[in-house]
């Protein structure tokens, strides 16, 4: 069996062959996502980003992507408190609220779209 280290030596780190981050970011007004919801969890704060409410979506191309919601974000979180994995979600970002405090950023507006999937009762399914 070959040691870590010589695999390691043996690959040339080709830039081709970094990962790419699969983080959505909300850049610019308009941008949106929508996919099946994989999975939820919560990513607790580090440092200067604060708490997240995490969505792990699975795109109609099959591509993954999370989506990190700041806990901080009242309006979004409280409108993905029933959301589980298999409902279908989206996130736009639709436009950008002045900062109340001279100086800071403006806010990011992000509506969100949500179809959840009926719940299937495997009892009754099995019944018929």
């Amino acid at each position: 069996m070959a040691k870590q280290e010589d695999m390691v030596d043996d690959w040339d780190f080709e830039e081709e062959d970094k990962a790419e981050a699969n983080w959505f970011k909300f850049d610019t007004i308009g941008a949106r996502i929508s996919g099946v919801v994989e999975e939820v969890y919560e990513k607790p704060g580090q440092d200067a980003f604060p708490a997240q409410r995490v969505f792990v979506l699975k795109k109609t191309d099959g591509e993954i992507m999370n989506v990190g919601i700041s806990m901080n974000k009242d309006y979004v979180i409280q409108r993905t408190n029933r959301v589980r994995p298999g409902d279908k979600l989206g996130f736009e970002y639709t436009k950008d609220i002045p900062a109340s405090t001279k100086g800071y950023a403006p806010a990011k507006s992000i509506e969100v779209y949500w179809r959840q999937v009926e719940a299937t009762d495997p009892l009754k399914d099995e019944a018929n």
